[in-house]
């Protein structure tokens, strides 16, 4: 199938599961977090999963992880705080280690305002999982878009989907059809 035809696909199936009501606008929102650079050249680069880093952020003390993205080199994350504030904190792909203050040898964070005070989006960890259920091996990121999570994940033959995922439920849409996952491989 070539690109224009796999949107087009994709388009339809997105629309038939929201008329039908599986994909339902979500009560609560995430914030959005993209990946500067191609998925391949991420992972040939040492990137780290979404499953270590959300591990890294909870044993400095971090909690509610709602936002990873790959920028400039670096992880930025967004999580609470062990004071429960919302916070941005950086982490290094290469040393899978937290920014820490050369001074004092903390953590370093910012304290930022959370886009969407209102709720908390479906826990990561719960997406993960499920995904992992499904026989993909490492989660790299997990983004909201288009009223769906799309992550990307590594499968056990080493490639890299791209996987759409029912917010309210945090399953993996399926094609009505043949019921396998709903995907585009993003490693060609």
């Amino acid at each position: 199938m070539n690109v224009t035809n796999r949107s087009v696909f994709f388009i339809g199936a997105v629309l038939s599961l929201v008329l039908s009501g599986v994909a339902a606008p979500l009560a609560v929102r995430a914030e959005v977090g993209s990946l500067d650079v191609p998925m391949q050249s991420f992972v040939d680069a040492g990137g780290r999963s979404s499953e270590y880093i959300i591990g890294k952020c909870n044993a400095a003390g971090f909690t509610d992880v709602y936002y990873v993205a790959f920028e400039h080199g670096l992880y930025e994350i967004k999580a609470r705080n062990p004071d429960r504030q919302y916070v941005e904190i950086k982490l290094d792909p290469k040393t899978g280690e937290l920014l820490k203050d050369a001074e004092t040898g903390k953590i370093r964070y910012k304290t930022i305002t959370r886009a969407d005070p209102i709720g908390t989006p479906l826990a990561w960890e719960g997406i993960i999982s499920q995904i992992k259920k499904e026989g993909y091996r490492e989660v790299y990121s997990i983004h909201y878009d288009h009223q769906l999570y799309e992550v990307h994940a590594r499968d056990d033959q080493n490639r890299v989907f791209e996987l759409f995922v029912n917010p309210n439920t945090g399953k993996l849409l399926r094609h009505p059809t043949t019921g396998k996952p709903l995907s585009e491989r993003v490693d060609k």
